[in-house]
């Protein structure tokens, strides 16, 4: 098909369009045969890996109190040691998953373009007059008409009666034809009666979607601005609106969900699957848990002094040159 101007802007091809969805995939995931550490199901399965791998720690600890005390038997150096950097972590890895940016950057300048929950919904919402019914079903080689399946389905099984077990080839499938119309449905807000090849996806739905991406970003935005990825003056930390700095372990959890629930919402649209995002280990993941504690003091402050000695009276670049 030839290309036509919608608001103003040349429509694409439906080449062009192919590409397009191939981009939205490898940024999802699902296309990804290198193994991308930065599509979002990559992002998402490690942020959940983390946080069990926390939760386990912490559930682990809780096993161990003092006598009679509230209070864990692990030492306050360890604790927050890994809590810290944990919660730094998981507050980067939720800005990072929510950074604003372009899929495609076409500045001519040093590329900057970043797979995010932003980048790549802005990137759909640009080309959603592109992102029509009919090439849902092009861009999958499936056939759009589901009658016509039905009527190949039925003649099928005529030519093949009598001659025992067959097997029906996917592309007369007609049930995965109209499930996928269902979905299309749904993205599109629309009723069965009244499908067009030509539906695309409501703009509210994705303004929808935004917002949430943008509320999450603000969430962490300015604590990791300020505090992690910048080591902020207090002149600099005053010279925004006011925000707090403070967020609770639980909202990071949550706001982790909140993520996931996106990555599932935008893999919908690209006819994707509902992903679970804890993966399944490979390994005994509890295996020496707990092994390799035995340390002594003394063993353990002779390393800590080692290190003291390589860091102390650290001379200047100036007087080392000189």
């Amino acid at each position: 098909m030839g290309t036509s101007t919608i608001n103003g802007a040349e429509a694409m091809t439906d080449e062009e369009f192919k590409l397009r969805w191939n981009l939205w995939r490898k940024a999802l995931g699902t296309e990804d045969k290198d193994n991308d550490p930065n599509t979002l199901l990559n992002q998402m399965h490690s942020m959940c890996w983390d946080i069990g791998v926390f939760k386990s720690t912490m559930a682990s600890w809780s096993k161990e109190p003092y006598r009679n005390s509230p209070n864990l038997k692990v030492t306050p150096l360890l604790f927050h040691f890994i809590f810290d950097n944990f919660f730094k972590g998981l507050c980067l890895s939720l800005r990072k998953m929510t950074e604003k940016g372009s899929l495609i950057d076409e500045s001519g300048r040093k590329d900057r373009s970043v797979f995010s929950l932003s980048s790549l919904l802005n990137d759909i919402s640009t080309h959603r007059t592109d992102y029509t019914r009919r090439r849902l079903f092009l861009v999958q080689s499936m056939e759009y008409d589901v009658e016509l399946v039905h009527q190949k389905h039925d003649q099928y099984l005529r030519e093949f009666t009598g001659r025992g077990a067959i097997s029906i080839p996917r592309e007369l499938n007609e049930g995965a034809i109209e499930y996928e119309h269902r979905q299309w449905d749904l993205v599109c807000k629309c009723q069965k009666e009244k499908r067009t090849p030509e539906d695309i996806i409501d703009d509210q739905y994705l303004v929808t979607l935004d917002k949430q991406i943008i509320n999450i970003h603000s969430k962490v935005d300015y604590l990791v601005n300020k505090f992690y990825a910048h080591a902020a003056t207090p002149n600099s930390r005053a010279s925004v609106r006011k925000k707090s700095s403070e967020i609770s372990l639980q909202t990071l959890f949550d706001l982790t969900i909140k993520c996931g629930t996106l990555v599932n919402s935008i893999s919908h649209i690209l006819s994707a699957a509902t992903y679970p995002f804890l993966a399944v280990a490979q390994f005994d993941k509890w295996e020496n848990w707990g092994i390799g504690w035995t340390a002594t003091a003394n063993e353990l402050e002779q390393t800590w002094m080692e290190w003291g000695e390589r860091v102390k009276r650290l001379r200047p670049l100036s007087e080392v040159s000189n």
